[in-house]
């Protein structure tokens, strides 16, 4: 039956590359190969322009689900004994998911199957952030209010999906200046902040939630039950 399901379902054109890849999975994890590798080989025909010059320039601008589908479609490939295709000798090093990542990043990997131990979130508090602002006009625009409460939640989000250890990393804006100086990026740059975020020292960290008590992570000086720990 599951099958004639599988069959039937073939035929719909507006499968998307997630679809294929669940469809994929399921079939590997059952032993029938061929038709994993059939169904990895459709959510590979998704992948946009982009996607595949990202591929070709090896840029790293590939999501981390997208780039643990052709990981698993390599790996089921190889099982089969096919020859590396174009897309095999692509495929990017994927992040140990046992490192800390950023709120998307380990968000990514749950996604796709992996919940990360670990992760780090990398965060301004409130006087750093005002000095963000100051320091590349147009960059951090969101208000104040709405940017912590939506790091509370994403967090949360992260909380919920099984994570047991989140960590926040209360970024300074000359330390991530001086960072970026050192290793050849800008400060505003995403893989710049990921490399600080996971490189940062003990004092800059913050374990997430805090107490009720203590005091709130995003730098207030209130109590965290009665800031960003407030319900919701």
């Amino acid at each position: 039956m599951a099958y004639a399901e599988l069959n039937a379902v073939a035929k719909d054109p507006a499968l998307g590359e997630r679809q294929c890849e669940l469809a994929a999975e399921l079939l590997a994890a059952h032993g029938n190969l061929g038709q994993a590798a059939r169904w990895y080989d459709r959510a590979a025909a998704h992948l946009t322009e982009e996607q595949l010059d990202a591929l070709r320039r090896r840029d790293q601008l590939l999501t981390i689900g997208t780039t643990i589908m052709l990981r698993n479609r390599q790996r089921v490939r190889q099982q089969l004994g096919h020859p590396p295709d174009l897309l095999d000798t692509r495929v990017p090093p994927l992040q140990d998911p046992e490192k800390p990542t950023t709120s998307e990043d380990v968000l990514d990997f749950v996604n796709s199957g992996f919940v990360p131990r670990q992760t780090r979130m990398l965060t301004f508090q409130r006087d750093q952030r005002r000095l963000a602002q100051q320091q590349w006009p147009g960059v951090y625009e969101q208000p104040e209010d709405e940017y912590y409460d939506a790091a509370e939640h994403r967090w949360r989000e992260v909380r919920d999906s099984g994570v047991p250890s989140i960590t926040v990393v209360a970024a300074q804006v000359d330390a991530l200046i001086e960072f970026a100086r050192q290793h050849g990026g800008s400060p505003t740059d995403a893989n710049t902040k990921r490399r600080y975020c996971e490189t940062a020292p003990d004092h800059l960290t913050i374990n997430w939630p805090p107490e009720r008590n203590a005091a709130c992570w995003c730098g207030s000086g209130r109590k965290y039950k009665k800031c960003c720990g407030r319900p919701q």
